[in-house]
């Protein structure tokens, strides 16, 4: 190896100073690299990425705002690039919703009631009002059997027809239910997309007509199994996450819009945030599935977390930081329920 490679960067040229280059930072030795040294290199790197996880989680978890003001202070290096950490945990959140929705452990399971579920209501229904029936009759005449059973005293005959007419009555109302729901036609489904009228183009207007015919057939087949609809929906929440967050970031740049702070720190500010929020949830999940009963108890965390995180990052006010929290939630709300809605539509149609 000559004089000229050891004291200049093999990779772009500029004079060395030391072990690393000053300009573009490749690690120079003395010779290609053997095992042992890639070894340990990798080692470096994966203490270095695992020191820095958890630098990065402590004070995202419990500390609200601390990682947005480090990132304001230019205090950087020490923690995971903010777009890094909502990538990952984003990644995380939806695989574990995939999951869940096709193991049928996530929340909200759904149910498909079939004619021996409605036959099962029936009859439970009707043994209610026969045994309230019976406790009113024993409670009017003070008197049973030798038995035990509820005896005839005081009219029990009639109580006890009354029931069975009411289980009846239950009966033919779910098998009418049942009836009408296996014998509706799709068509007679109203969906009205509405982004056409008798004015637009004709183009517009067939193509609407397209969507609406193609969606009430979807509509029709979800009857029998809604699991297409909710697989197709969580495919689109990563995208429909990603585009709301710099919405939020756009909300809180309203709440501060006379102050020093730009756009993109309020950019950091909200991956930050919603990377809270997406391990929140996935810390939620594991609480739930160690304490039965247990799940929801941290977003009581989240609601307070948000105006702490607004006081030390842009050292807002009691005040200011409640009002400014209850103007982002209310106006993010509105926008991640509309979100709902088109993705609904979009999954609805791609089915």
């Amino acid at each position: 190896m000559g004089t000229d490679s050891l004291s200049h960067c093999r990779n772009c040229g500029a004079a060395l100073r030391g072990e690393y280059c000053a300009d573009c930072g490749q690690r120079e030795g003395s010779g290609d690299e053997r095992f042992l040294d890639v070894a340990r290199d990798l080692a470096s790197d994966l203490i270095e990425i695992d020191s820095r996880f958890w630098r990065t989680f402590y004070p995202l978890v419990l500390r609200p705002g601390r990682l947005s003001a480090e990132y304001f202070a230019g205090r950087r290096a020490r923690y995971l690039p903010p777009l890094r950490l909502y990538l990952v945990l984003s990644f995380c959140l939806f695989l574990y919703f995939s999951f869940a929705a096709s193991s049928g452990l996530g929340p909200g399971p759904i149910i498909i009631t079939d004619q021996s579920d409605d036959e099962e209501i029936a009859l439970q229904v009707e043994e209610a009002v026969n045994a309230a029936s019976k406790a009113r009759v024993a409670s009017e005449s003070g008197k049973t059997t030798e038995s035990g059973d509820y005896g005839t005293y005081g009219g029990y005959e009639e109580y006890g027809e009354a029931g069975r007419a009411a289980g009846d009555k239950v009966r033919k109302g779910l098998d009418e239910a049942r009836a009408a729901r296996e014998a509706s036609d799709p068509n007679d489904l109203n969906i009205e997309l509405g982004f056409s009228n008798e004015n637009s183009p004709q183009w517009m207007q067939e193509l609407e007509q397209d969507l609406e015919e193609r969606m009430k057939e979807n509509v029709a087949g979800l009857r029998e199994d809604p699991r297409p609809l909710v697989n197709a929906m969580l495919d689109f929440g990563p995208q429909m996450m990603f585009i709301l967050l710099p919405l939020f970031a756009l909300l809180v740049q309203c709440a501060y819009l006379f102050s020093p702070y730009h756009y993109l720190q309020h950019l950091v500010f909200a991956l930050h945030y919603h990377s809270f929020a997406y391990i929140l949830y996935l810390l939620d999940v594991v609480l739930e599935r160690a304490w039965e009963g247990a799940g929801g108890l941290l977003v009581l965390w989240m609601l307070v977390y948000l105006p702490l995180a607004l006081r030390r990052a842009y050292g807002s006010s009691w005040g200011g930081a409640i009002g400014k929290t209850l103007f982002i939630y209310l106006s993010y709300g509105l926008m991640m329920l509309a979100g709902f809605v088109v993705v609904a539509i979009t999954a609805l149609l791609m089915l």
